[in-house]
């Protein structure tokens, strides 16, 4: 689950992630199509909530994605859904003025 303001790179972690999967396509953020997946030595599944309202929209992807084991789930706002994770590693990513700091951490605070 990844988490941060508009820009902070969110989608650019992802990127990274694909690429040390193997993914040769071209990653790009999910915003208006919801969930992109790429196939490399694990199958990633990318998600972005940013534009759902309905939390009853998120129920049957979380279902059918989330707790594979044969690919990573990256779900960018995902403290839309963090009430229904069973098990997640939290990524908050923040910006200053030359930088971006990342915070793992596996609770939801």
């Amino acid at each position: 689950m990844l988490t941060g303001v508009l820009g902070s790179g969110k989608t650019a972690f992802t990127k990274g992630l694909a690429e040390a999967l193997g993914v040769s396509d071209v990653v790009t953020s999910p915003s208006f199509a919801l969930m992109n997946e790429y196939r490399g030595r694990l199958r990633l599944f990318h998600f972005d909530f940013y534009r759902i309202e309905d939390p009853a929209e998120m129920e049957d992807l979380l279902e059918d994605y989330v707790y594979r084991p044969d690919a990573i789930t990256v779900i960018e706002w995902g403290e839309r859904v963090i009430k229904r994770l069973d098990s997640f590693i939290k990524i908050s990513i923040t910006l200053n003025n030359t930088c971006r700091h990342f915070s793992i951490s596996r609770s939801a605070v």
